[in-house]
């Protein structure tokens, strides 16, 4: 009686390690690198994962290059006055962005009904650094705020949509704030959420319509 011989266990791991590596696995399956997995995937603790899309970069307000400079001002609109600018950069890392921002005077902690300061500005005549500026209508409402109080003008920005929701917490009633969202990525089948940043900036005016300009 003829008998087989089984190979020995060192040959027989090589066998499997090289049987997985010959064909791209999908997701869950065993893996000895990344190289192992199907496109969109990656070798994580010997499984193939869904790779993870690169993180959003934050996107901010940078300090020191507002218009105006001064956080506090009184603004002169009487005779021969010319109405200043009211603008911000916006720095993100991620040069394909587009910023999106809202303009607010005396705005509450929902933030909602700010007045659209642009459609959204995806690239610069800097890499990363986005110029955001307060649209006409804005302006015209600043100026007739001529009641000799200081107000808070207030410019959001964003990286994603701005939104309006509702938020009700237990004993308060419904109430609609500003929030922001960002599409999901879609990799390999399995959509992964994708946070949307913000960023505000804000100064103090007081407008002046009896003051004359030189």
């Amino acid at each position: 009686m003829s008998m087989t011989s089984s190979p020995p266990v060192g040959l027989a791991a090589l066998a499997l390690f090289a049987s997985v590596s010959c064909g791209a696995s999908g997701a869950g399956v065993p893996c000895p690198t990344s190289v192992s997995c199907a496109n969109g995937l990656e070798c994580v603790a010997g499984v193939c994962v869904v790779r993870a899309p690169a993180g959003n970069a934050r996107v901010r307000i940078m300090s020191g290059l507002s218009i105006p400079e001064q956080r506090e001002l009184i603004l002169r609109v009487g005779p021969n006055c010319v109405f200043p600018t009211f603008s911000v950069k916006a720095d993100d890392p991620d040069v394909t962005d587009v910023i999106r921002a809202l303009w607010f005077i005396d705005p509450d902690v929902r933030y909602v009904g700010g007045v659209q300061g642009n459609n959204g500005t995806a690239v610069s005549s800097e890499p990363t650094v986005r110029n955001v500026t307060a649209p006409g209508q804005f302006l015209a409402n600043l100026s007739a705020l001529a009641d000799g109080k200081k107000h808070r003008v207030e410019v959001v920005v964003t990286d994603g949509d701005f939104v309006e929701t509702v938020r009700t917490d237990a004993g308060v009633d419904s109430q609609p704030f500003l929030d922001t969202t960002r599409a999901a990525v879609v990799t390999a089948g399995q959509t992964l959420p994708v946070t949307a940043f913000r960023d505000d900036y804000a100064w103090l005016v007081q407008v002046d319509p009896t003051t004359p300009c030189q």
